[in-house]
């Protein structure tokens, strides 16, 4: 826009003819001066055509929420993409960007909060970190930080999953441990794949729970046990995961150079609706022995027919 000085006049001649020059700042109180100051000539001279068109997929909606800078990003790595992958019509996942987008704010707020813990709750800092924790809105930036930043985990991920300096195949030693709530056939199958990986490193971890049930599950044991040994862990507070993990630990640190294999017996209910109402003490276990290293769990499911 040109530059507007107070010399600059209009005339504006009345009906009756003739008349005074009136100043532009009466034309001002009326009308804005952005668009007084407005050179149309420049507008009009613009040139609106591209010289690349991107292409010609559908809009991506992001409905009401506020992620249209992350819309805009993915739709930007949208064309690349699919030149050197080959495809068509596809989308980048704005979930999944936008999970490890609230992951970040989510930490940033703890860590915020943290640093002003001393300060007043009417503190203004304070008062703006709590206005809006996590919201959707976002920039520029903030996009490519995150792009670069999952970019950057995968290439840590391959670096240690690559084959580069791995030592060659060489036999595994198991521990198998076969925990066992009593004696079904799904247990006894469970013990028959047990002994197929190691035949007499086996043992059956039973953890007590009332003297009168053990007493009864040692008496099965000599018909159905096969051989393997029983071990049974005291639990005063009627604990289930708790022994068994430690147990398993136990193990693990007296046989470092061995795989401790767990082997979960698990019946499969015939209606799916069943499944909620069993093997529930299995997805504990096998939530507590996930990220134990050196540590395998494997379930051996006997499928029940109604």
């Amino acid at each position: 826009m040109k530059a507007v000085y107070p010399v600059h006049t209009v005339s504006i001649p009345r009906e009756t003819g003739g008349g005074p020059e009136i100043d532009l700042k009466n034309a001002v109180t009326q009308t804005p001066v952005n668009s007084i100051a407005l050179d149309r000539q420049i507008v009009t001279s613009m040139d609106h055509s591209v010289s690349h068109l991107l292409d010609d997929w559908k809009v991506t909606n992001q409905k009401k929420s506020g992620r249209c800078w992350l819309f805009a990003g993915l739709n930007l790595l949208r064309a690349g993409a699919a030149e050197k992958l080959g495809v068509k019509d596809f989308e980048f996942s704005q979930n999944y960007v936008l999970f490890w987008d609230k992951f970040e704010r989510a930490n940033f707020f703890l860590e915020a909060m943290i640093e002003t813990a001393d300060r007043d709750a009417d503190d203004r800092t304070v008062a703006h970190l709590l206005s809006d924790p996590i919201g959707d809105g976002g920039q520029w930036n903030m996009f490519v930080a995150l792009v670069r930043k999952i970019h950057r985990h995968d290439l840590d991920i391959a670096a240690q999953l690559t084959t580069g300096g791995l030592q060659k195949l060489r036999p595994v030693q198991h521990e198998v441990i076969v925990p066992i709530s009593g004696i079904h056939r799904g247990v006894v199958c469970a013990l028959q794949y047990a002994q197929s990986i190691a035949t007499d490193k086996v043992q059956a971890v039973y953890v007590d729970f009332e003297e009168e049930a053990t007493a009864s599950l040692k008496d099965k044991w000599e018909r159905w046990g096969a051989g393997v040994q029983l071990v049974v862990l005291p639990s005063p507070y009627r604990e289930l995961t708790r022994p068994l993990v430690r147990y398993i630990n136990r193990l693990a640190k007296e046989n470092a150079d061995e795989i401790i294999t767990v082997v979960l017996p698990e019946f499969i209910p015939a209606k799916w609706w069943q499944h909620f109402l069993h093997n529930q003490s299995s997805l504990l276990l096998k939530g507590s022995l996930l990220f134990k290293k050196g540590v395998i769990v494997t379930s051996v499911p006997y499928h029940l027919e109604h």
